[in-house]
């Protein structure tokens, strides 16, 4: 399990970073990871490390981070907040007193200067996406 950060300036904290070089990503996380594609059509490779609960989108080169996303059994802050399993509802409601506003798209709240997507599975902050989704 790991604690991430979020911030105006995009992720802060976390095992894994945006740009980061995927050789790096496997030394940190492991070698034990799924590949799959979210379409047939798409660019990104994603990696899941099921065990840690993280998902890295890899960029079009095929050499570094693009996005991650992050699962249970982590948490993500973003100020004093912690996102996930968290009402989507009540939570976009906190975050733009923090002053964040976060905007219903279609997969659930996203933030453009933050750079992230509180993915909603059933009302609930699921996953947090930093970055390209692929």
């Amino acid at each position: 399990m790991s604690e991430w950060r979020l911030a105006e300036t995009g992720l802060i904290g976390g095992p894994v970073q945006l740009g980061m070089p995927l050789e790096d990503v496997k030394c940190v996380l492991g070698k034990k990871y799924d590949s799959f594609r979210r379409t047939h059509d798409a660019t990104n490779e994603i990696l899941a490390f099921v065990a840690q609960g993280i998902h890295v989108v890899v960029d079009g080169d095929g050499t570094s981070v693009a996005g991650v996303i992050v699962f249970s059994p982590n948490s993500v802050w973003l100020a004093d907040v912690q996102l996930l399993h968290q009402p989507i509802s009540s939570l976009q409601e906190t975050l733009v007193t923090r002053g964040f506003a976060f905007e219903y798209d279609d997969v659930g709240l996203w933030n453009p200067e933050v750079n992230a997507c509180l993915i909603d599975v059933d009302g609930l902050v699921d996953g947090v996406q930093i970055g390209s989704s692929g």
